[in-house]
C-alpha cells in the first residue's frame, strides 16, 4: 500500500515538473524524498540572472512536517534568511537572524 506522503510528493512533483513556475527548474528528483531543483534569480530583483540550486529533504511526515531546504554551494546568495547553507526562515516569530556576508 502506498502511503498518503508518497503519492502526495509524487503529485506535487509531476505538477511541478509538468508546469514550473517562472525561474525553477527540476534537475533531479529520482528519489521523491530528495529534491535538486535550479532557481534563477528574478528579473528586476537584486538576484536577476543569478542561479541557485537547492535541495529540498522530505520525510514521512511531509506535508505535515515541512521539508529541510539546502543551498548547494557555491550557488547561496548572500541573504538575512539564508543561515550558512540552509534556509532560516522562522514564521513562528518575529526574530530574524543576520550572519555577516564573511560568515558564509
Amino acid at each position: 500500500m502506498t502511503s498518503l506522503y508518497s503519492k502526495r510528493l509524487t503529485k506535487e512533483l509531476r505538477d511541478l515538473q509538468k508546469n514550473p513556475p517562472e525561474g525553477v527548474e527540476v534537475e533531479e528528483a529520482s528519489n521523491f524524498l530528495k529534491w535538486t531543483l535550479c532557481l534563477t534569480g528574478a528579473r528586476g530583483s537584486v538576484y536577476e540572472g543569478e542561479k541557485f540550486k537547492l535541495e529540498f529533504r522530505f520525510t514521512p511526515q511531509y506535508p505535515l512536517e515541512a521539508p529541510e531546504v539546502v543551498f548547494i554551494r557555491p550557488y547561496v546568495p548572500i541573504h538575512p534568511h539564508v543561515n550558512r547553507r540552509i534556509l532560516n526562515m522562522n514564521t513562528t516569530t518575529d526574530e530574524t537572524e543576520y550572519i555577516r556576508a564573511l560568515d558564509l
